[in-house]
């Protein structure tokens, strides 16, 4: 039997689990306390351009479909046919239509430095696919992808008051990262973590994050001039906690709760308001500290909340509350702006960072949780992160967030090529405040193509920047002239398109369908997802389930294959 012990520390309780058909199945399974190595993926949201918007138009079908297919190698197209959008990746990963745009998302990992890993793999997975359409249909030779937050085509059009100089539609980059349902460990008569206790070690670090974990962009102001954002993302996020579509702003938390393993022993938390990032240290980064904040909230009665906001300034307009102090920080890229609080101090993103830092090093040094190399090493980076923002070292900085490296390699030298003053794209302060000397949109700006709008170019150019095809992209650019700091080889960037991750269940999924593949080629694979595989004949479905999150191996087959595959529906 499988144990936990490598990965969580333990308890042994015996608990009982009805199956799908009323079964009642006793548990002697260890039962986790604390999570060593926390499960995790991430969804990313890709938009393209060249490409016609979805419709219910058969030719449009067409394309999609062979567009998707591009993701898999010619002997395993036909095994997904019935899943007209998506496909399940070599990796285990998936490709699917999402809406108007392309999606891949990782399979489950075992660390943030492997889902890190992984989501740079899928860049090469995209492009390859890309490739492969543009070789088939000469009239989509522009056609091309961008891991960006915004909609891809801009637009060019009169413009008032706050409104956006692109669609609104938000893509970005969702994190998704498995949690313990209850403080002890899941025991029958063990508190429930509620949600509220993730609410209270996040809502700060979320506001808060901007100058961490943005990628850059602009806003237009009142009076037709622009300001540089740290984030694209924040500026779409509009409620503290809601249900919200999947193409509207986003909430601050999603409250949704599908396990994807054995729901009384697990939750998911799912991060859906961060940025899309390029930068392979920025996404570790990012993975590493939503890491180190679900044990905090795991940890009952440790976390004290900081002060509480009392800023009145944030208390009126449309965007209030404290979602208007998360867009207030976000114009701020020195993240000096302070902001009131009930104590009569006032703080500063920074201040907030690193109190959520040093609460971090105390819930270790306490021993509340284990202390693991990878954990190590991400508070050193948090740590060094914070104080380059502190000095506005920008020089460093631009070589691991993406925000810097697009003010500092292309914005300021545009500006500097055009006889601009960088400085007044620099305009922290509140929305709808009146900046007399920002530039406006629509100033001329000279370009190797001729004459253009400087919003335009700048929006252009961050786009580029997240170009999917790190060969043609601004940061791929920047990486192969050793000015982006690199966490992996290409080599092993290669190797994770089409190795699943070893200690996970998509190792155990990968040799699923290779059995099904070998015992039952006749079988059509209709969906595969972190905890489920579904199968069918033709006139019978066959669905096995996988609710041990950190199953990595499948059990010695037997005949016949079909009760096989439905016995082993795992609750241990």
């Amino acid at each position: 039997m499988f144990c936990y012990n490598s990965l969580c520390e333990v308890q042994s309780k015996k608990q009982f689990l009805f199956n799908e058909r009323g079964v009642i199945f006793p548990m002697n399974s260890p039962r986790p306390r604390v999570i060593k190595r926390r499960l995790g993926g991430a969804e990313t949201e890709i938009g393209l351009r060249g490409f016609p918007k979805f419709c219910q138009d058969d030719e449009i079908l067409r394309l999609w479909r062979e567009l998707i297919a591009g993701t898999l190698p010619e002997n395993r197209r036909e095994r997904f046919s019935k899943s007209a959008h998506r496909a399940t990746l070599l990796n285990q990963g998936r490709c699917y239509k999402d809406s108007e745009w392309l999606e891949y998302a990782t399979p489950e990992c075992i660390s943030a430095k492997e889902t890190t890993l992984q989501e740079t793999a899928g860049l090469g997975i995209i492009t390859k696919a890309i490739e492969r359409f543009k070789a088939k249909h000469a009239r989509f030779e522009k056609l091309s992808a961008h891991k960006c937050n915004r909609n891809t085509v801009i637009v060019d059009g009169p413009f008032s008051g706050n409104s956006h100089y692109i669609s609104s539609a938000s893509l970005g980059s969702h994190g998704n990262y498995i949690a313990l349902r209850n403080y002890s460990g899941g025991g029958k008569h063990d508190p429930p973590i509620g949600f509220g206790a993730f609410e209270s070690v996040l809502e700060t670090f979320f506001l808060s994050r901007s100058c961490i974990m943005g990628n850059g962009w602009f806003e237009i102001l009142p009076r037709g001039g622009i300001r540089f954002l740290l984030s694209q993302r924040t500026d779409v996020t509009l409620a503290r906690s809601s249900h919200t579509p999947a193409n509207g702003d986003k909430p601050l938390f999603n409250p949704s709760d599908e396990a994807h393993a054995r729901a009384d022993i697990w939750r998911r938390f799912h991060d859906v308001a961060e940025d899309s990032n390029m930068s392979e240290v920025q996404i570790y980064l990012k993975r590493g500290i939503m890491d180190i904040l679900l044990a905090l909230a795991e940890a009952e009665d440790f976390f004290i909340s900081p002060p509480s906001f009392g800023d009145e300034r944030f208390a009126r307009g449309v965007v209030s509350g404290h979602t208007a102090i998360g867009r207030f920080w976000n114009t701020d890229p020195r993240a000096q702006s302070v902001v009131l609080l009930d104590n009569g101090e006032y703080w500063s993103a920074l201040d907030f960072q690193f109190y959520l830092l040093e609460e971090a090093h105390r819930y270790f040094r306490e021993g509340r949780g284990p202390l693991t190399e990878e954990r190590r090493e991400v508070l050193a980076l948090w740590e060094e992160t914070l104080g380059d923002i502190s000095r506005f070292d920008l020089a460093k900085l631009s070589t691991y967030l993406d925000w810097a490296a697009v003010l500092y390699r292309a914005i300021i030298p545009y500006c500097e090529g055009a006889g601009i003053d960088s400085e007044r794209l620099i305009l922290p302060g509140e929305r709808g405040g009146h900046f007399y000397d920002a530039i406006a949109y629509d100033t001329p700006f000279e370009t190797k193509r001729g004459r253009a709008k400087i919003l335009s170019h700048f929006l252009q150019t961050i786009i580029e920047y997240a170009n999917v095809d790190v060969g043609r992209g601004i940061y791929g650019t920047l990486l192969k002239r050793g000015l982006m700091r690199r966490l992996f080889s290409d080599e092993e960037k290669l190797a994770a398109e089409t190795m699943p991750p070893m200690e996970t269940r998509a190792n155990y999924r990968e040799a699923l369908l290779g059995a099904v593949a070998e015992k039952r080629p006749s079988w059509a694979v209709n969906e595969t997802d972190w905890m489920l595989v579904k199968c069918d004949n033709g006139n019978i479905r066959y669905d096995h389930y996988m609710r041990n999150p950190y199953r990595a191996r499948i059990p010695e087959i037997s005949e016949p294959f079909e009760q096989w595959f439905e016995r082993y529906n795992y609750f241990k």
